[in-house]
C-alpha cells in the first residue's frame, strides 16, 4: 500500500515536471466516442459520452508541438459494461495561423487556427458484453495510437474531431471516433 502511494506521487510529481519544463496547458476533453465496431454498437449504442485531459495550446507563433492527451469513456446498457482509456503523447502541427508560411499556412485575423496531431501510448481496456449466448469478458493492457484534427477557437477552447486505433481482443476491434471540445483551465 505504502509503495502504491509512493509510485503515484513520483509519477504526479514527474508530470508536474514536465509540464512545468514544458509550459503546458491542462484542462478537461467532454464529447461523444463513436465505436467503430458493430458489435459494439449493438451492446453498448451507437455514441458513448467521453471525458479526459488534455490542453489547449493555441499559441500564435507556436510550430510543432509535443504533448500528452488522455482520454476515457464508458458506458453501461443491459447488463453490459465497458471502459476505455487511453493516455498518449505524441506530435501537434498547425495547419493555419501563425507566424511563417508553408502550403497549409495562412494567418488568420479571427483568432480560428487549425490543427492536426498524431499521437502514440498505452490503452486499458475492461470489457463484459453478452452476445447471442456468450459472455465476452477481459481486461486488456495494449498500445493506442491516434490521429486527430482540430480547431482553436480561442485561447483557452479547442474543437477536435479524433480517430484512436486500439487492439481487437475476442474478435471486437475497440477503435472508434471521439468528437471533443477541449478546455484550458491552467498552465504549468
Amino acid at each position: 500500500m505504502l509503495a502504491t502511494r509512493i509510485a503515484v506521487i513520483a509519477s504526479l510529481a514527474a508530470v508536474g515536471a514536465i509540464a512545468s519544463a514544458q509550459g503546458v496547458p491542462i484542462g478537461p476533453r467532454v464529447g461523444v466516442f463513436i465505436p467503430s465496431d458493430e458489435r459494439l454498437r449493438n451492446a453498448f449504442g451507437d455514441t458513448w459520452v467521453s471525458i479526459g485531459l488534455g490542453g489547449v495550446n493555441s499559441s500564435a507563433n507556436s510550430e510543432r508541438r509535443n504533448g500528452f492527451d488522455w482520454a476515457t469513456t464508458s458506458q453501461s446498457k443491459s447488463g453490459n459494461k465497458i471502459f476505455l482509456g487511453a493516455a498518449s503523447w505524441g506530435t501537434s502541427i498547425p495547419l493555419s495561423g501563425g507566424d511563417s508560411g508553408g502550403p497549409f499556412r495562412r494567418q488568420s485575423s479571427s483568432g480560428f487556427r487549425t490543427y492536426a496531431a498524431a499521437r502514440a501510448g498505452l490503452s486499458y481496456i475492461d470489457y463484459a458484453f453478452t452476445e447471442g449466448a456468450n459472455r465476452i469478458s477481459g481486461k486488456r493492457l495494449g498500445w493506442n495510437a491516434n490521429v486527430e484534427l482540430g480547431a482553436y477557437v480561442g485561447p483557452n477552447f479547442s474543437l477536435a474531431a479524433r480517430y484512436d486505433f486500439n487492439p481487437t481482443y475476442d474478435g471486437a476491434r475497440f477503435s472508434g471516433l471521439f468528437l471533443e471540445a477541449n478546455f484550458t483551465v491552467a498552465r504549468f
